[in-house]
C-alpha cells in the first residue's frame, strides 16, 4: 500500500525552562541565605514535604524574588503584552530520603522551581499527564518509541540542575522523588498569579 503518514501534536501541556548564566558567581551566597531562613524559622510547614523543610510563603525576599521576577519578565515573546502577575514564593530544603508527594497548586496560573542545590540523584521532578485517565488506553497503546518522539506518554521527568528553573501549569500534577544523596537538594518553588484581562 502506498501510504504517505505523519503525527501532529495538538493542544501541548508547555513547560517553560530557564537556566540562568553564571550561576555558580550567586550560588554560595543564595545558599546560605536559604539555611539562614531556616535559622530563624526551623519548625517551617509541612504541606506536600515529607521530611526536609519547607519555609512558610514570602511575598517578598530581595536575593530570590528579584531572580524570579525578572526570569519571568524575559518572556515577552509569549506573553501577551499588558500581563501582570503577583509572586508567592518558599524555600526547600530535602534532605537524604526526603520527597514530596504528588500534587498540584490550586489558586495560581504558573507554578515553578528553581534550583539552587542539586547533588547527584537528589531526586527528580516528575509530572503526570493530565489526559491519563480520559486517554488511558490510547496513551498505553503507543509504542515506547512513539512515546518519547511525541511526548505522548503517562508521565515525564527532570533531573534538576543548578541554575535551572521550570515554569508549568500549576495543574499540572508533579512530585519529587526521595533524594538518595547524603547532601541537601536545595531549591525555591512559587506560584504565579496571573492579574490582567486576557
Amino acid at each position: 500500500m502506498d501510504l504517505k503518514y505523519k503525527a501532529q501534536l495538538l493542544f501541548p501541556t508547555c513547560i517553560h525552562i530557564f537556566e540562568y548564566k553564571n550561576f555558580e558567581s550567586v550560588k554560595d551566597e543564595l545558599v546560605q541565605h536559604v539555611y539562614e531562613e531556616k535559622d530563624r524559622d526551623p519548625k517551617g510547614r509541612v504541606a506536600s514535604n515529607r521530611g526536609g523543610w519547607q519555609s512558610r510563603d514570602f511575598i517578598k525576599d530581595d536575593k530570590i524574588f528579584s531572580i524570579i521576577a525578572k526570569i519571568f519578565c524575559e518572556l515577552p515573546t509569549i506573553l501577551n503584552k499588558g500581563i501582570s502577575f503577583s509572586l508567592d514564593c518558599w524555600f526547600n530544603i530535602n534532605e537524604k530520603g526526603s520527597y514530596n508527594t504528588k500534587h498540584i497548586h490550586p489558586n495560581s496560573d504558573f507554578s515553578g522551581v528553581f534550583w539552587l542545590k542539586a547533588p547527584m540523584n537528589c531526586g527528580n521532578i516528575v509530572f503526570e499527564s493530565p489526559h491519563n485517565f480520559s486517554s488511558f488506553m490510547e496513551i498505553q497503546s503507543y509504542t515506547e518509541k512513539f512515546k518519547n518522539d511525541s511526548g505522548c506518554t503517562d508521565g515525564y521527568f527532570f533531573n534538576p540542575i543548578e541554575g535551572k528553573m521550570l515554569i508549568f501549569p500549576s495543574s499540572l500534577e508533579h512530585e519529587v522523588q526521595p533524594n538518595e544523596s547524603d547532601e541537601d537538594r536545595i531549591s525555591v518553588s512559587f506560584n504565579i498569579k496571573l492579574l490582567a484581562e486576557l
